[in-house]
């Protein structure tokens, strides 16, 4: 750097040759030779100095390639020198398949970019594929609605795994000595009732494809269900006979 006597390159010491490297950049770059002839007679060295510090040079990709699986639900990330790519519109050297890539190839181009923001040409990696389905598999399973009697369940469940086939639920309303019972009257939506009150409820939901297979159920479980405010529903007071004993009929909702 300017005036100083220069750092020793040892790994390169003896060579004609050097190629430069980042740490480079910035500093002058001087080659010392000491001429020695066969019989041993040694000359004085003499040194060749750059007229000019060393620039960087044009940002280029020395490799792009696609690693991991071709399947559905898979990670797909970039190997590469070089800066970050853009994959399917992700700001990241990461892209998660989904069920739109199904029988399709995938490739990723990159663009690298210096530090002083100068570009250079795009590379284009090899395709892959075609992405085949992977196995059904449920992403994520969430009971929706309040826990609370009269008030109606339904549930969110993310599959993967091809095209979405007949998948099973089913809810459970589980007693305080552990005992499962399984509510046949409930489909996608469970309205709570008054057995339901100081219980927990368990959903099983288990992915299907559409060629039938099936994947590995998940469960999820509910807080207690608690009891409703106490209201009256209904109050009838009924046909009125002489010396008979009325007694309304009334109807009552909101626990026990």
């Amino acid at each position: 750097v300017d005036t100083d006597s220069g750092t020793l390159i040892p790994e390169v010491s003896g060579l004609l040759q050097y190629r430069l490297t980042e740490d480079v950049f910035g500093k002058f770059i001087s080659f010392k030779c000491i001429p020695i002839r066969d019989d041993g007679i040694v000359d004085e060295p003499r040194t060749c100095m750059g007229q000019e510090r060393v620039q960087p040079g044009s940002p280029r990709l020395l490799s792009l390639q696609i690693v991991e699986t071709t399947v559905e639900g898979s990670t797909l990330t970039t190997s590469f020198d070089g800066n970050q790519t853009e994959v399917k519109d992700a700001a990241t050297t990461s892209y998660i398949l989904s069920v739109d890539d199904i029988g399709f190839f995938v490739s990723v181009s990159c663009e690298p970019v210096r530090s002083d923001w100068a570009r250079g040409p795009i590379v284009l990696s090899e395709q892959i594929g075609p992405i085949i389905p992977g196995p059904p598999t449920r992403q994520s399973l969430k009971i929706l609605g309040s826990f609370v009697e009269g008030q109606r369940l339904s549930f969110i469940a993310s599959y993967s795994g091809g095209e979405k086939g007949d998948c099973f639920y089913e809810w459970f309303r589980l007693e305080s000595n552990g005992i499962k019972d399984k509510l046949l009257n409930a489909d996608e939506f469970l309205d709570l009732r008054l057995e339901d009150v100081g219980r927990c409820l368990e959903l099983v939901y288990t992915p299907v494809c559409k060629d039938g297979v099936k994947g590995s159920a998940m469960c999820v479980l509910s807080t207690a269900v608690s009891p409703e405010e106490p209201m009256g529903v209904e109050l009838v007071i009924p046909d009125c006979c002489e010396d008979q004993i009325v007694v309304p009929q009334k109807t009552y909702f909101g626990g026990q």
